[in-house]
């Protein structure tokens, strides 16, 4: 019984991926999109409620005291595969897989099974790196990082156990020593994103090298009769070169950059004595960045050359390669080069370069949006947005923001245009009636550029979510509270990269405090407030067109059940002074507002839908984006 729910759990989880995302170019027409999508979100909407139940009872059974069957163990490993690949980066459920690992573990420790115990122990580390992946993207918040990251080093200090010599011979059989080895290496991905200490550092480097060593002891050599070593030697160079990623973020000491770099020049050797069989470990490209790169950090390699060998490999690319390997060009090399750019200056040159590189970028991730490895997709992305550089004649912070969030989740791009258009509906009409509540804008005395204004502050107000698209896209369950705190980081996050670029610095408070309540009493983040800001009024009118678009959409949230503009108003009317500015229960009960309002949400929202539509289908027609939808 549990061995069918548990098939159809991931059934169904497939299925839901497949119909949240509609393929434009399979439809016969770009208007049919809205009413495709819409359908398809009933139909989620009941898979949902069966996966619940299944997720009830799994539960249930995972907590109770007797111990699980063998037959149960197993079913639940099977289980768990399918819903992670953590070497791929590729997941189904890596959120309710963290918590069922974490039981496994228990159950296994329990009876004592060391074959078990490992087993356990090595998914644990996988799931502990895909969930450090997932929740570090977020950098105004390490806490969910840090703690996976303590989970997983956990799971390595028990499995270390097993290194000792005698214990390792002790072993039970090969599969055990061999997965051991495997994370003797791999526990060091632990580390990505982290702040490190140089202690740290050295601790790092020094457990990669003595990986290196293992292959040449005879103890363990005799150990495992059958495994490949010169492939473990590959796998740990691997980990050693990507300790300096992102341009040495984790700030490895000059010494340690020099071995690395060294380092990269033996993977270079033995990459060459079996390319067919190293690119299954590192693919050509990828080996020649990676090793191209430890030079430049190591200071062997001037920042010219660097740029100018960078290039030539991202020249030779596959464009057309959306899967793990062709991300690493096609999105990490970009991330790089943008890092390697002078802080106060770029070249015209370089400018150049640059532009073209974020046009390819915003090409790809259009066309890769649907690939299975949406980690590394939001893990480049993040890094790119997060180290922007705003030049005159290059793509604005603004558009890329809007273009990556049109690529990766249009349901939240369309809703965020129609926040856009709805705030803009009602400042106009607000602006005609109590002028003065605009005030404190720079630009109060120009209708028409506080209107632009609070449409792009609309637009924008849910950037953050980009950071978190993949939890967002969570559709067949009911979210884990470890899940809801990820999302609520979103007005900080947004907040914190609108503001690090000059021309959409002026929306960061908007994207703050569109959640925050107007009276301060509710919402989130805690703590923060609007009353005092220049922008007061319009993050009103931002909350409140939030609010009505996520009630009223039947299209790209009919799985959450639809309400009317009159249960909206009503619930404006409730909160009037406490959740929602006084004025907007009487400003939203205007005749004329009520007719621009009921024609956004009918044909407006139908009208965005198709129009994102047909910017899928032809992508890279970027167009208007950005401005008037």
């Amino acid at each position: 019984m549990l061995k069918e729910e548990l098939k159809q759990y991931v059934k169904n989880i497939a299925e839901i991926r497949r119909l949240s995302a509609p393929v434009p170019s399979e439809l016969q027409d770009a208007e049919d999109y809205g009413t495709v999508l819409g359908d398809n979100f009933i139909v989620i909407g009941r898979l949902s409620e069966q996966n619940g139940s299944i997720l009830a009872g799994l539960k249930e059974r995972l907590s109770a005291d007797e111990p699980m069957s063998v037959e149960e163990i197993g079913e639940l490993d099977g289980f768990c595969d399918e819903l992670l690949d953590a070497y791929e980066l590729n997941n189904l459920d890596p959120s309710i897989l963290s918590v069922i690992s974490r039981e496994l573990l228990k159950k296994a420790e329990n009876t004592g099974d060391t074959a078990c115990i490992i087993r356990q122990l090595d998914r644990e580390i996988m799931i502990c790196y895909t969930m450090i992946s997932i929740t570090g993207r977020l950098t105004g918040n390490s806490t969910h990082a840090e703690n996976f990251r303590k989970r997983g080093l956990k799971a390595w200090e028990r499995m270390a156990v097993f290194m000792e010599k005698e214990a390792f011979w002790a072993l039970p059989d090969d599969e055990c020593r061999k997965s051991v080895l495997l994370n003797c290496r791999y526990h060091t991905v632990l580390w990505q994103g982290a702040e490190m200490t140089a202690q740290q550092c050295e601790e790092v480097y020094a457990i990669l090298k003595k990986s290196l060593e293992l292959a040449d002891d005879a103890v363990y050599r005799d150990a495992v009769g059958d495994y490949d070593w010169d492939r473990h030697r590959m796998a740990t160079y691997y980990y050693i070169v990507i300790l300096p990623e992102y341009h040495n973020a984790r700030r490895f000491p000059a010494h340690i950059l020099d071995g690395v770099y060294r380092d990269s020049l033996d993977m270079m050797k033995l990459w060459e004595t079996a390319p067919d069989v190293f690119s299954e470990v590192m693919p050509a490209m990828e080996a020649q960045f990676v090793a191209l790169r430890a030079a430049y950090e190591s200071g062997a390699c001037a920042v010219e050359e660097y740029h100018e060998q960078m290039l030539a490999l991202y020249a030779k690319r596959d464009a057309g390669e959306y899967g793990l390997q062709g991300m690493v060009v096609n999105l990490m090399l970009p991330v790089e080069y943008l890092l390697s750019l002078d802080k106060d200056y770029i070249c015209e040159r370089d400018q150049y370069r640059l532009r073209h590189l974020i046009n390819d970028v915003i090409s790809y991730i259009y066309h890769a949006s649907g690939s299975d490895s949406l980690c590394y997709i939001l893990e480049y992305i993040t890094a790119f947005l997060c180290n922007y550089r705003e030049m005159p004649g290059v793509m604005s912070f603004g558009e890329m923001c809007v273009n990556c969030l049109a690529a990766l989740h249009p349901s939240t791009y369309v809703h965020s245009v129609m926040v856009g258009q709805i705030a803009r509906c009602l400042a106009g009409h607000l602006y005609r009636r109590e002028p003065g509540l605009f005030d404190e804008l720079p630009m109060s005395g120009d209708r028409t550029a506080v209107l632009s204004y609070v449409y792009h502050a609309g637009l924008l107000h849910d950037i953050g979510k980009i950071f978190v698209i993949d939890t967002i896209m969570t559709y067949g369950r009911g979210l884990t509270e470890g899940e809801f705190e990820l999302i609520r980081n979103h007005p900080v996050q947004g907040a914190e990269i609108l503001a690090a670029n000059e021309s959409t610095k002026g929306y960061a408070d908007v994207a703050r405090c569109h959640h925050v309540w107007y009276d301060g009493s509710g919402g989130y983040p805690a703590g923060a407030a609007f009353d005092s800001l220049p922008a007061n009024t319009v993050i009103s009118l931002v909350a409140c067109a939030d609010g009505l678009d996520a009630a009223t959409d039947s299209i790209g949230r009919s799985y959450a059940g639809r309400h009317t503009i009159d249960d909206f108003i009503e619930e404006v009317k409730a909160g009037a002074g406490k959740r929602y500015a006084p004025y907007l229960a009487d400003l939203l009960r205007d005749t004329a507002v009520r007719k621009d309002l009921e024609y956004l949400l009918l044909s407006g929202r139908r009208n965005n839908y198709t129009a994102t539509c047909r910017r899928l289908i032809n992508l890279g027609d970027r167009g208007s984006l950005y401005g008037e939808f």
